[in-house]
């Protein structure tokens, strides 16, 4: 069997279409093996794994000698250890979901022993301290591929401007010319991640009472992937023809251009539906301080209980949609996701190009 269809077998990907974009755009795929896990107090044991880890790491890149590394994340350890590995080759950060522009210093909670331990070890081993924990801003001399001028804006002050490019969404395909017929009601549901299990099926059970206020409505429910193997999901939403439970091998995108209205909290989801026309909603106790910048002019109606939310559907018309509210939307998309369209994925590539050559 060829390798790369071994490596595909022993990552296990569901989802058929990442599959075959996988078989088709990637002439050779390799898995490093996990370093295993060990307890937190264990420090030299973590040091050995993460030697074992990287020394696998460093072989990989020494037989690819690659010209450019394209990362999604600069926060992980592995990351820093390829700036070190390869410090002249250029490397690009692409955004893939939203910035956290609240974000504390979490060293500042290490322990004075701890942290002077580790500042003594960093130039020697791998880099296991971040200087910054702001997206973009740990590895030096990186470009970071941003959606908008809403992502780009903040780093002005903290960048050199000609490392950031504004590359909308290049996975973004225009949205249908058609509006959806609004007759069969079909209703997406993206259940949000609380912080507990207890608070997660509170939320669950908060969809359930409006799925059970509309019978005559289909419904979707799609769980978050930090809970997609919950036993409480299926137990709580089964057993109803009107429901369909998600078994996460479609994408969202796929998902919610089969609908007619989203509800969902605080998610890069809501955007997307946006960006295909639908209506959405948004469900949940509080906002998280973290998407604050995010949502706080989203044109989104936001219910921070069922009955509110239930309330707003039985006395809405979802045919219409005001001028201002077009308006609004349209301006909101573009903040987020400047340049998305046709032609963005074109761009996000002469971007590419220009590092390169």
């Amino acid at each position: 069997m060829d390798p790369c269809e071994i490596t595909y077998q022993q990552i296990n990907i569901e989802n058929s279409q990442k599959l075959e974009a996988l078989r088709k755009n990637f002439k050779s795929i390799i898995r490093l093996n996990p370093y295993p896990a060990t307890p937190p107090h264990n420090l030299f044991q973590k040091c050995m794994n993460f030697h074992k880890h990287f020394k696998q790491l460093g072989q990989v890149l020494n037989n690819i000698n690659p010209s450019l590394i394209i990362m999604t994340s600069d926060g992980t350890l592995t990351a820093r250890y390829l700036k070190k590995f390869k410090p002249n080759c250029p490397i690009i950060i692409l955004q893939t979901a939203f910035i956290n522009f609240s974000i504390k210093n979490k060293n500042k909670t290490r322990s004075f022993l701890k942290s002077s331990i580790l500042k003594i070890i960093n130039p020697f081993t791998y880099p296991y301290t971040s200087i910054n924990q702001l997206f973009g801003l740990t590895l030096t001399n990186c470009h970071l591929f941003l959606w908008g001028e809403s992502s780009a804006t903040p780093y002005l002050n903290k960048k050199n401007t000609k490392l950031i490019h504004i590359t909308g969404n290049p996975l973004m395909l225009p949205p249908p010319s058609s509006p959806t017929n609004w007759i069969e009601k079909k209703i997406l549901c993206l259940v949000g991640h609380e912080t507990s299990k207890d608070k997660q099926i509170e939320h669950y059970l908060e969809f359930k009472k409006i799925i059970d206020t509309f019978p005559n409505y289909h419904f979707i429910v799609r769980n978050h992937p930090a809970y997609k193997d919950d036993i409480n999901f299926p137990i709580i939403f089964s057993g109803n023809i009107k429901i369909i439970i998600d078994d996460h091998r479609q994408s969202v995108s796929d998902l919610i251009q089969q609908v007619d209205l989203v509800i969902t909290s605080f998610s890069c989801s809501s955007i997307e539906a946006l960006f295909f026309n639908k209506q959405v909603l948004h469900l949940r106790k509080q906002i998280d301080e973290s998407l604050q910048y995010w949502f706080e002019t989203a044109p989104i109606p936001y219910f921070a209980n069922s009955f509110d939310l239930i309330k707003h559907l039985n006395n809405q018309n979802f045919d219409l949609k005001t001028k201002d509210v077009e308006g609004a939307i349209q301006k909101y998309i573009k903040w987020i996701w400047e340049k998305t369209g046709p032609n963005s994925l074109q761009s996000t590539v002469d971007a590419i190009n220009n590092i390169i050559n």
